[in-house]
């Protein structure tokens, strides 16, 4: 276990005169200060501009090279009642870009479609989807995709149907032969923040009409800005600049006045209090689950429906138990065949076998979380999915840039990554061996996870969750805050759980849950045991992440 501080410790840092100077001048707890600082929120303009988000720090849209004349295309759609196709992807940012380009096509009197690929299909636009779309179509809009998307755009063309692709995913190779191209990570692209998702670009075009028509843009984008906000946040992507913006009113929106679609569904979920985490681990698994076994139109339907049913939320919840229950069908399958293979003893964990290839990406995850072990689950069909381990510098796609001659396609970043490959067996067994060497090209290194402070879970009141809280949401470029405590004030130790696996106890009044941490009662009933723990919502609640004998410290 390789636990360090983030930084140098509080009480020993060199500017902690300033950190504690700056605390007082904003009111806020000196540890919250202290985080800001380890970001680079270290002058006062840098803090004020982060604690105070507002809507005037979202960049002007025509900054995009495109948007002009994207806007007057649409428009002209509009005028001439032309029917438009909004093409998304399967995902909670797919979902909601798409809802967004709808819903504000929808106001302004288009004559629009809108459609997401099933997994099956593949991710992005192809010709087959093209030539599949209502034979008046003549303009389509990617939202989430169509950056690398070449051949269906020359179907396209080759149809006389011009095509906006609005996209934020990187360009692998040239930019797309298309009508406009809206992606701040365009060759040429003149748009100040290259982080938006695709959610936020859908945004940035609805505030582009907006600011033509005149109207107050910002009031107006606010009917658009929880979807966007839930695309962010579930995409994770960088949580800074006008992210930030978009979120902390996206999640202000959702808290006081929800719109009717969200209303509906918080109110089957139960929940009152929406932040990050509640996006990240309770809404977002429910939207992905419709794309990863079943159909992500579902959620789609019901995030467009302008009477949102409580039934259209209750089956999606219903879809996301069954991805459940299959996810731990399959990695105890999994699990058992790495253990038998002795797999866990290479410099990298590569299974392939019947494993449904909507989760095959969190089957990779949970093995790297167990195993401390980069891995890739492949699929029956070829289609595989790739995680490194969190905390390391182990990058997955240089990994598979060296073996890119057995794969059909591959794609992704330093820690996550998709292919595609054949499955006959001799092919995979050489894709396998030649996997192994290249892995051993990469940095070989523990996983570290670095906390912010020691803080004794008896230290937290209710001013000190509210000031971290001020900094909501968290993410990407803005991490929650980790805690090292000691635990041996622990009572009220207890398993819970279908299947006991996750542990409950108290310490000063205040309820910690370690999920899947169940193995650990007797470590923390000895009063021996320290934990990284990070703080829940207002309620006195906080969650332990790891845990270890006080004997066992690593390099901290």
């Amino acid at each position: 276990m390789n636990w360090r501080h983030q930084d140098i410790p509080l009480e020993a840092h060199p500017h902690k005169d300033l950190i504690h100077y700056y605390s007082r001048q904003y009111n806020i707890h000196p540890l919250v200060m202290y985080h800001l600082f380890c970001h680079g929120y270290d002058q006062p303009s840098k803090i004020e501009v982060f604690l105070f988000p507002s809507m005037g720090q979202l960049h002007n849209p025509f900054l995009f090279k495109d948007m002009s004349k994207a806007l007057k295309r649409i428009v002209k759609a509009i005028v001439h009642k032309e029917e438009i196709m909004v093409f998304g992807d399967y995902d909670v940012d797919g979902i909601t870009s798409s809802a967004i380009i709808y819903r504000a096509l929808k106001k302004l009197g288009a004559e629009v479609q809108v459609r997401l690929p099933l997994r099956e299909e593949g991710y992005g636009l192809t010709s087959k989807a093209v030539q599949n779309f209502p034979e008046k179509t003549s303009l389509i809009i990617t939202v989430d995709n169509g950056s690398n998307a070449h051949d269906a755009l020359r179907t396209a063309k080759h149809m006389g149907i011009d095509v906006i692709v609005t996209d934020h995913h990187e360009i692998l190779e040239e930019d797309p032969d298309c009508f406009a191209f809206i992606n701040p990570k365009g060759a040429d692209e003149t748009y100040p923040f290259k982080e938006l998702c695709g959610a936020g670009v859908a945004l940035k075009v609805v505030q582009a009409f907006f600011m033509v028509f005149k109207g107050p843009w910002a009031k107006q984008l606010m009917e658009f800005i929880e979807f966007a906000a839930l695309g962010t946040i579930a995409d994770m992507v960088s949580l800074t600049d006008e992210n930030r913006a978009i979120c902390y009113y996206g999640l202000q929106k959702m808290n006081v006045t929800p719109c009717e679609v969200l209303k509906c569904f918080f109110s089957v979920l139960q929940i009152k209090e929406i932040d990050s985490t509640t996006v990240g681990f309770q809404i977002a698994p429910i939207l992905n689950s419709c794309g990863r076994i079943d159909d992500p139109n579902k959620a789609l339907h019901a995030f467009i429906s302008d009477e949102p049913r409580q039934e259209d939320f209750r089956n999606m919840v219903y879809i996301d138990l069954l991805r459940k229950d299959m996810q731990k069908i399959e990695y105890a399958t999994l699990r058992e065949t790495i253990l038998y293979n002795r797999l866990q003893h290479g410099k990298i964990i590569t299974i392939h076998g019947s494993f449904h290839k909507g989760i095959a990406g969190i089957l990779a995850a949970r093995v790297t979380e167990e195993f401390k072990k980069p891995a890739i689950v492949i699929a029956n069909d070829g289609t595989g999915s790739a995680r490194s381990v969190q905390g390391t510098n182990f990058s997955m796609i240089n990994t598979l840039t060296r073996v890119s001659n057995y794969l059909q396609k591959f794609g992704g970043h330093k820690a996550a990554a998709g292919l595609t490959i054949s499955t006959d067996s001799a092919h995979l067994k050489a894709f396998i061996l030649a996997l192994q060497s290249s892995a051993e090209l990469e940095e070989a290194n523990e996983p570290v996870t670095h906390f912010l402070a020691e803080y004794p879970i008896e230290g937290w009141d209710r001013s000190t969750i509210n000031d971290f809280i001020a900094l909501e949401p968290y993410g990407l470029g803005n991490p929650k805050p980790i805690f090292l405590a000691s635990l041996s004030n622990a009572y009220q130790i207890a398993s819970f759980g279908k299947a006991s696996d996750h542990l409950k106890f108290s310490i000063d009044k205040k309820q910690v849950i370690a999920f899947g941490k169940s193995s650990s009662l007797e470590e923390i009933a000895s009063g021996f045991a320290e934990g990284l723990y990070t703080f829940g919502g207002r309620k006195f609640q906080f969650n332990l992440l790891d845990i270890r004998t006080k004997s066992s410290k690593g390099s901290d």
